[in-house]
């Protein structure tokens, strides 16, 4: 058990044991434990966190590159969903390839959530424009 001590509440952290790590069931979750027996806080994944920021970046990059060149321009939900999924796998891609912004995961830092935004954000406007280009170029 970790105890953790916020504010004027104590929380203790149970780790989970090594079977739970090799994939013989459930994958183990992070719970905080209050100090009440009936009291217990679940700890959002630092990869799931990583992957919220880098979607909706990247809707917001995808937003932006339609608002920068109209020829691109999907449509608020095309740009909103092409900009999403690149900012989603873009900076998933650019998590493994900077070992720096994957670490957000166990420590979140301000640089590390900044280079999320950037990646994601980046990715989903290239995504967006490489989409409308393509749908342009149909329609032509």
């Amino acid at each position: 058990m970790v105890n953790v001590r916020t504010r004027s509440v104590t929380f203790s952290m149970r780790r989970p044991k090594l079977d739970e790590w090799r994939g013989d069931g459930p994958a183990p979750r992070a719970t905080l434990q209050g100090e009440h027996p009936d009291q217990e806080y679940r700890v959002m994944s630092g990869m799931l966190i990583n992957l919220i920021i880098q979607i909706i970046s990247g809707a917001i990059g995808g937003h932006v590159a339609a608002g920068a060149a109209k020829t691109i321009d999907l449509g608020p939900l095309g740009n909103t969903i092409a900009g999403a999924v690149g900012g989603g796998v873009g900076g998933q891609i650019l998590g493994m390839l900077i070992p720096l912004l994957a670490n957000s995961a166990s420590a979140p830092d301000i640089g590390s959530i900044i280079g999320q935004v950037a990646g994601g954000g980046v990715a989903g406007a290239i995504l967006t424009a490489i989409v409308g280009a393509i749908k342009n170029r149909a329609a032509a």
